[in-house]
């Protein structure tokens, strides 16, 4: 189950910068992306992923913000305050649903 959700969540990361957040220009992109706190299993995976995006993307730049927890980060997207976050489909049916933490 928890690779499953992992799995989830590289998909939604690629499926974002796939569609459009990534935009042509001179200039280097910076995303930001929220994280859970060092040490956790997203924070690992998600640093992962921002060394490789920026590695092979060399007009990108992914900074990684350990702001916390994952509900919050919806909150944060929402807000335009971040590009990319750490998320999952229990967390995304509590918040249409108006239920959950």
């Amino acid at each position: 189950m928890h690779k499953t959700l992992s799995t989830l969540g590289i998909i939604s990361i690629a499926v974002a910068l796939s569609t459009g957040l990534v935009h042509d220009s001179d200039a280097k992109t910076r995303l930001k992306l929220s994280s859970t706190p060092p040490g956790t299993s997203p924070y690992l995976y998600l640093s992962a992923f921002a060394d490789v995006g920026t590695r092979h993307s060399p007009d990108i730049e992914i900074q990684v913000n350990a702001t916390g927890v994952a509900t919050k980060h919806y909150v944060d997207a929402t807000r335009g305050t971040v590009d990319l976050f750490y998320a999952f489909p229990l967390q995304h049916q509590w918040m249409i649903k108006g239920q959950g933490p």
